[in-house]
């Protein structure tokens, strides 16, 4: 038989409030109950669904939700008139983070400077955020800067950011890459919601920023020998001075010693690498930014020679390794 005066009673849980009810054919009204009235519903037929949309509690847990369904009819089976349904509650912040220091190359050497930023894009507050930030440890002397909270470069943690719905604090890391580093300087940051709180896309919640390193050392080459004139058949000594003005450090520096014809009997002593009498190769040379080598060379000059008594030194540097100023890679006297 056909059902008049049907009713749906939906008891609101605490801590929610109603946003709207309704569904086609239903009179809907709440006062902490919601009731959804229509006149009859045919023998065999499904009344329209009722749509009851409600703004969640405050408060994480779990809500218990109980509907049931009544008539003036007497109903033979009451024992699927009423439903009850739990929900659990959970705070939902979508956090974001940005990890850059604004170039794809990098001098060793040099600053460099990585800003982080957080951001929440809601629809919740988030408390006691935390960042961990995986600082490579070609950075030296990493200086932070943070909006909030507290960074701790021993744990790389950035700690207690509070962030309101869309709203961002930023951490800057400033720091001098080893000027001994090669290859790739990679670094990146990860940021983790707080305990009770759900983010709901995790693909942005890390970020990596990738530089090519390119080495520049300024390489210098000074020959001396302390006169302007030279005596046949007498001593000369020659010192000869490489030095890096950096930023980067240079490594397997070679120099090439042009030796005299005129100079007999040439003793090298070097301070450190190795000397090739045979080439003039002066090879195995490390120089750290600041940092210089020499060579003493001494000989007899033929007591035949006559003219000019020239020697020249270059030095050049290793593959992979610019120097910005040539114009100091050749010396002679």
């Amino acid at each position: 038989d056909p059902a008049s005066s049907v009713k749906v009673s939906d008891e609101l849980p605490a801590g929610v409030s109603l946003v709207v009810a309704a569904g086609d054919g239903w009179s809907c009204a709440e006062n902490g109950t919601v009731t959804c009235d229509r006149g009859f519903l045919d023998a065999g037929a499904s009344a329209p669904p009722i749509s009851v949309v409600l703004t969640a509690p405050s408060e994480t847990g779990t809500i218990v939700n109980s509907a049931s369904v009544e008539a003036f009819q007497i109903d033979p089976n009451a024992a699927n008139d009423a439903v009850v349904e739990e929900t659990e509650v959970v705070v939902l912040a979508d956090l974001t983070i940005g990890h850059n220091d604004g170039q794809s190359t990098a001098v060793p050497g040099e600053a460099i400077t990585y800003t982080i930023t957080v951001t929440n894009n809601g629809p919740a507050e988030v408390n006691s955020v935390w960042v961990i930030e995986d600082l490579p440890l070609e950075i030296l002397e990493p200086q932070p800067t943070a909006s909030t909270g507290s960074y701790d470069p021993a744990t790389g943690r950035w700690d207690g950011v509070d962030l309101a719905a869309g709203e961002s604090a930023t951490l800057t890391l400033t720091g001098t890459i080893d000027p001994a580093a090669t290859g790739q300087l990679q670094s990146g940051s990860a940021v983790e919601p707080p305990a009770g709180v759900a983010d709901p896309d995790s693909s942005n919640d890390s970020d990596a920023d990738l530089n090519e390193l390119t080495p520049v050392a300024d390489l210098a080459v000074t020959k001396d020998d302390g006169q302007t004139i030279a005596v046949p058949g007498e001593t000369i000594s020659y010192l000869i001075t490489v030095t890096n003005g950096g930023p980067s450090s240079a490594r397997s520096v070679l120099l090439i010693d042009d030796l005299p014809a005129a100079l007999l009997d040439p003793v090298f002593t070097p301070s450190a690498g190795d000397y090739d009498s045979a080439t003039g190769a002066w090879t195995g040379l490390d120089l750290a930014p600041g940092g210089s080598v020499t060579l003493t060379l001494d000989g007899t000059i033929d007591p035949q020679a006559t003219g000019e008594l020239t020697n020249v030194a270059s030095v050049a540097p290793p593959a992979g390794v610019t120097d910005p100023d040539t114009g100091d890679n050749t010396d002679a006297d």
